[in-house]
């Protein structure tokens, strides 16, 4: 009986990426029902190098085999047709495969150190792999002030290009940019140095907790920094008993102020405002308004957003404003009958005491924050928005979401492009 029907056939690898010049593939044939059977097959491959095909010849079928490729790099595809035993030749059949024994590129690395008195070194690098594509991208840093261990942080999404580490003012770092592409192949850069500029302690420290708070009168205004990282800035104001008072920062330097107000026993929060508003508009400032129920010492607490950021440039100022009592007691002299003594007249608590009905007057006691709103979180990070960026931390171990970040508006937060990630080594932070 004539065979006249091509056989059919495929080809499969296990590994479709790899720096060997070997690759074992997996091949299947089958005839037609009564044909002659598939005994014969032969690969094709072409070489850029030398710019033909380059041809195995008919070897006998196997369903497996370990193909040598030719001492070229690159995107190669592997052909194969097979032939029966009546001379039949199948269509070809192929696979991709990614052969790659060259490391990545780093083309440039470069950390700056910051512009301003802060805290903040920004990481820009360019990378690039011809072949495979990156695989893994990590970044090395040591406090090299007192040459402590390497930490190291593996970034989730290997194209990123971009970030922002904050260290400890005064210290001396150095970088290392480690890169592999997807077949393993690994290239790292010289380690690269970088100096922070100390920092000097406002007049108010040591004030970071409650035990420690500054007095501060009404009507004053005081000129504070950030110095340390996570710095909590504690404020003791003693109020007057419906007394309406304005707390607020001001004059903000690369700060995003948040005001905190504490009851008399410095745990229970009264009010809180991060951005305040202005004709309507957010700001990195904040306000609070507020009445006091009773005439005892409160305490205020100052932070900035971003708890990363430190330095002699991180500055702000703070002003208490006392506007007085905020409701009027009428005072009418009450003559005795057969007398000519006439009453004197009461102090505020005293009238408070007296004519004010007994229990909470919750319309006076109520803390009022000029803006209850909580900011959108905008992760497009075009310059100059007013918006909070996620914050990524790294807890000296490089997960995803620490040290680093990403806008000014005026001298305020300065952000690099998408794809930034903030890397600090110190504690993970997240509104």
């Amino acid at each position: 009986r004539q065979d006249s029907q091509i056989p059919s056939g495929s080809i499969t690898a296990n590994i479709t990426m790899t720096t060997s010049l070997t690759v074992p593939v997996k091949l299947a044939a089958s005839d037609n029902l009564g044909g002659s059977g598939v005994y014969q097959m032969e690969f094709a491959v072409y070489s850029p190098a030398v710019g033909y095909w380059l041809w195995s010849g008919w070897k006998p079928f196997a369903p497996t085999y370990d193909y040598r490729f030719s001492d070229e790099d690159g995107i190669r595809t592997l052909f194969v047709h097979y032939k029966d035993r009546a001379g039949n030749v199948s269509e070809w059949s192929d696979v991709t495969i990614y052969l790659d024994r060259q490391p990545p590129i780093i083309d440039s690395f470069d950390p700056t150190p910051p512009s301003a008195q802060l805290n903040e070194i920004l990481l820009n690098w360019s990378i690039h792999d011809q072949t495979s594509g990156i695989g893994k991208l990590a970044l090395r840093w040591r406090d090299a002030s007192s040459n402590s261990d390497w930490s190291t942080y593996f970034f989730d999404d290997p194209t990123t290009s971009a970030a922002v580490f904050y260290g400890t003012p005064g210290v001396t770092y150095q970088f290392i940019l480690y890169v592999e592409d997807r077949v393993g192949n690994l290239f790292q850069d010289s380690v690269i140095p970088v100096s922070l500029p100390a920092c000097n302690d406002d007049s108010y420290e040591p004030d970071g907790s409650i035990t420690n708070a500054k007095n501060q009168a009404p009507s004053t205004v005081t000129n504070r920094n950030f110095c340390q990282q996570a710095d909590d800035d504690w404020i003791r104001i003693s109020a007057q008993a419906r007394h309406e008072y304005v707390f607020e920062t001001l004059n903000l330097n690369y700060a995003d102020t948040v005001l905190r107000l504490y009851a008399t026993d410095g745990t229970t929060m009264l009010a809180m405002n991060d951005d305040s508003t202005v004709n309507n508009e957010y700001t990195l400032a904040s306000r609070i308004t507020w009445i006091a129920p009773s005439s005892a010492t409160y305490y205020i607490k100052v932070t900035n957003f971003q708890n990363l950021r430190a330095g002699n440039d991180l500055t702000y100022s703070f002003a208490l404003t006392d506007n007085g009592i905020t409701k009027s007691f009428v005072y009418i002299p009450l003559v005795t009958s057969g007398s000519s003594s006439v009453a004197t007249k009461p102090t505020d608590a005293e009238a408070i005491s007296k004519y004010e009905p007994s229990g909470t007057d919750t319309a006076f006691i109520s803390a009022i924050a000029t803006s209850s709103e909580t900011p959108i979180i905008d992760r497009s990070f075009a310059t100059g928005m007013l918006t909070k960026p996620p914050i990524n931390t790294l807890d000296q171990t490089f997960e995803q979401g620490q040290r680093f970040v990403r806008q000014p508006v005026q001298s305020q937060r300065v952000y690099p492009h998408d794809k930034t990630v903030v890397i600090h080594t110190l504690q993970k932070l997240q509104k």
